[in-house]
């Protein structure tokens, strides 16, 4: 097991901000899509998965272990609601 994580460590790791989805109502998950996932991988990448909904020391905790972030992006937004 050791050098199965030896391994996985000497890809870069790389965190995926989550999105938030509401599925079904009043059950929540977070996510983003496998292609993203799938394209770090096979760019040799160590994917990690970062939820949006925790204390800012944990997400100094995760960070200080990343090689880098991928910001997959979200939704539109509309031009109208900038003001």
């Amino acid at each position: 097991m050791a050098q199965s994580a030896e391994r996985a460590r000497q890809r870069p790791l790389i965190g995926i901000p989550t999105q938030h989805y509401s599925v079904p109502p009043g059950k929540h998950i977070h996510g983003v899509r496998n292609t993203y996932v799938q394209a770090l991988h096979l760019a040799g990448a160590a994917p990690l998965l970062i939820p949006l909904a925790l204390d800012t020391s944990t997400y100094h905790g995760i960070f200080q272990q990343l090689d880098g972030v991928f910001l997959p992006g979200g939704p539109d937004i509309l031009p109208a609601s900038y003001g």
